[in-house]
């Protein structure tokens, strides 16, 4: 088909671009429904490549729906094969290859549009072999990954890596870690952890497991989160909600929500609270990845708890009346004896080494 790249910006026909505009929405809609069928992708793909206006409001429009949804139907409907050929970029959608410059399109392109980007250009996609990683009671490990995510392991933490599919997977076991994702719009980034899975393309959040919950906090970008998920349910199932969820009611009891920048969630079965974090709380909550271990006021049963995670000795509150104490500081992960020395001389704490094993805390 030959196309007349100058027509749609005649003036005389600028009258033409109003249902060129609407036509650009109902497709949109139509790939978050999920009502695309075989037929109707080679009708997107012909009226796509009409003209350059055709095009270019498609991107555009694309630009402000950044929903996961479309980002998922998108990737599978223009797939584009790992070991394909340049020669075999040159149909329907990789009319754009010679119109769009790759390196400034994505620096300003919603996750939608930058799907586009990435199929059209055939970016070859690495595979990685599954592969295993923890850290000891104690120890923080920061690991890069083949596709420039950077994981940080917190003490006491195992997870695992399998990157040999069209998902980047990661199954956290135990532990705590703080994930610096990569953008990769073509390989979504799935975490499951407990009851439920992270779904994420370019972001950065942290997730910890405590006992039979998860807890989430998200740094940068944006996450959706799944609970009473599977580790064996497909992917593919799970997303299938516009992004117009965001803005429902969120009812007491759930099993997806968004959370973005800023915000904290906790789930198990069910999402259990959604809320805003002050920086101060945010701070507080991820001091560990410089280190540090943070109190303002927490009760000494609830330190001793914290401090756990950080050291294999047995510490023991054998004095009921100094539960309820009040502690305070910025302490160190690496050195519990100076936490411990600390409290002793600033909250009237008796710290007794019964062995190379044992401490017990007891009121002075």
């Amino acid at each position: 088909m030959t196309r007349n790249t100058n027509a749609i910006d005649d003036p005389q026909v600028v009258e033409h671009r109003a249902p060129v505009k609407e036509q650009a929405a109902v497709w949109l809609i139509r790939i978050s429904d999920n009502a695309l069928s075989a037929d109707d992708v080679d009708d997107l793909r012909e009226w796509i490549g009409r003209s350059d206006f055709h095009r270019d409001y498609f991107i555009q429009l694309s630009q402000s729906w950044d929903d996961m949804a479309v980002l998922q139907e998108l990737a599978e409907l223009f797939a584009v094969p790992r070991a394909a050929t340049a020669s075999q970029h040159h149909h329907g959608l990789g009319l754009w290859i010679n119109k769009l410059s790759f390196a400034g399109y994505a620096a300003t392109a919603s996750l939608v549009a930058c799907t586009f980007a990435v199929l059209l250009y055939g970016l070859s996609a690495f595979d990685s072999e599954t592969q295993s990683l923890q850290t000891a009671i104690g120890e923080q490990r920061l690991e890069r990954l083949d596709d420039g995510t950077v994981l940080t392991l917190n003490t006491n933490s195992e997870l695992s890596v399998d990157y040999s599919g069209d998902n980047r997977i990661i199954h956290l076991s135990r532990g705590e870690v703080n994930f610096d994702v990569a953008k990769d719009p073509h390989r979504p980034f799935v975490v499951y952890a407990g009851d439920g899975l992270v779904w994420a393309v370019g972001t950065a959040f942290n997730i910890r497991l405590i006992e039979d919950s998860v807890d989430l906090t998200v740094t940068e970008g944006r996450v959706k989160v799944y609970s009473g998920i599977a580790p064996s349910e497909p992917l593919q199932t799970l997303v299938t909600d516009s992004l117009s969820a965001e803005n429902t009611p969120t009812p007491v009891q759930q099993n997806e929500a968004f959370v973005k920048a800023g915000e904290a969630l906790q789930y198990s079965q069910v999402i259990a609270q959604k809320g805003e974090m002050q920086r101060e709380q945010l701070e507080k909550k991820l001091a560990w990845q410089q280190g540090a271990l943070i109190f303002k006021g927490e009760t000494l049963e609830q330190v001793v708890v914290e401090v756990r995670r950080y050291t294999d000795k047995d510490i023991r509150i054998v004095d009921a009346d100094i539960k309820n104490t009040k502690v305070g500081g910025y302490y160190k992960t690496d050195d519990i004896d100076s936490l411990l020395r600390s409290m002793s001389q600033s909250f009237g704490i008796h710290v007794a080494y019964l062995d190379d094993d044992v401490i017990q805390l007891s009121s002075k």
